[in-house]
């Protein structure tokens, strides 16, 4: 118990105090003997990490993964809101990111997530830019699919799906396939 309580105050303190938070941390994973406070004091490190290291993308990511595996998603929703780049950081088109899609959604933290501001009658316009294949990539996109899952369920290759993403980026004007993924999630049926 008191692990799960100094990894929640490692996780409070991460956007704020970095000193008194990595202590914390400290503290929680010397005591920890539940999964949670573990992966309590995980996020608060990540965040921590996220905040102090540009290069830290890649530990974020695999934190994400680890998380993501052991089911633990309401410790990611807890990480995305008390840091949401959190969340951009953590996703890559080599993980599954349904589950944190859906976990956000369930949570109703999707708006946490930087996105730029979509007006839906714009949007509709916009969205009829897209060609019926880049239509059928935003879809997958916004179902969370990796760009290998959206590969072999649109039977091409996974450098032509980089290639409509890039386009379907240009085209809505986000800058990262994490904001058409939620844009593609809370859009209406294509």
């Amino acid at each position: 118990m008191r692990g799960e309580w100094l990894a929640c105050r490692a996780l409070a303190l991460a956007g704020c105090d970095h000193d008194e938070a990595t202590v914390f941390a400290a503290e929680a994973e010397k005591v920890a003997t539940s999964l949670e406070s573990s992966v309590l004091a995980s996020a608060a490190r990540v965040i921590l990490a996220a905040k102090r290291r540009r290069d830290a993308a890649t530990d974020v990511t695999t934190w994400s993964a680890h998380i993501i595996e052991l089911k633990c998603l309401d410790v990611f929703v807890l990480a995305v809101r008390a840091y949401p780049p959190i969340f951009e950081l953590s996703l890559s088109e080599d993980i599954d990111s349904r589950p944190a899609i859906d976990a956000l959604r369930r949570a109703s933290a999707a708006s946490l997530i930087p996105l730029k501001q979509f007006d839906p009658e714009a949007g509709a316009d916009v969205l009829q830019t897209l060609s019926k294949r880049e239509r059928e990539v935003f879809e997958l996109l916004g179902h969370g699919m990796t760009n290998r899952e959206i590969a072999n369920a649109l039977y091409i290759s996974e450098v032509t799906v980089k290639v409509h993403v890039r386009h379907i980026l240009k085209k809505l004007g986000v800058r990262s396939r994490t904001e058409a993924a939620l844009l593609g999630a809370t859009a209406q049926p294509l």
